[in-house]
């Protein structure tokens, strides 16, 4: 899988947008739905609801196809899925799928189609020779005035 940090100034460029997810392992509240399904989704608090639809993956995941392109749609997030006003479950999102990508491709080969987006952060592998982002480095003589 490919490891990809993505920054964009742009809050609602292309490659921030998707329409389709996967989710391993959904949890389901009460008897788990029928697949496919059409129903509403939330992938971020305090989101309006998102119409969707929720196709079956072998091994009990699901791909979820919106309505409409998702902002920022992340692997690690949730997604909550609703008929109405009930709650009918949920899960991790796990991967996210180009729109057309081969969605029946994913669920022949029982895998998400496309490559695999999480947020990457490095701690304490930085050269110390260079500054952090936001840190004020000290004139080159100021070790000399401390003395």
């Amino acid at each position: 899988d490919l490891l990809q940090l993505t920054m964009h100034q742009d809050p609602m460029d292309p490659l921030l947008m998707h329409r389709q997810l996967q989710v391993d392992q959904p949890h389901w509240i009460g008897p788990a739905p029928r697949l496919p399904l059409e129903c509403t989704a939330q992938i971020r608090y305090r989101q309006r609801e998102q119409s969707c639809r929720i196709d079956a993956l072998p091994g009990g995941g699901c791909a979820v196809q919106f309505a409409a392109p998702q902002r920022a749609a992340t692997p690690g997030q949730h997604a909550v899925f609703y008929q109405g006003e009930q709650c009918l479950g949920g899960g991790m999102i796990s991967r996210l799928l180009r729109s057309g990508a081969g969605l029946e491709q994913g669920r022949e080969q029982g895998m998400a189609t496309g490559p695999r987006h999480e947020t990457v952060a490095s701690a304490g592998h930085r050269d110390h020779k260079q500054p952090t982002p936001g840190q004020v480095q000290p004139p080159p003589d100021s070790e000399q005035r401390a003395r």
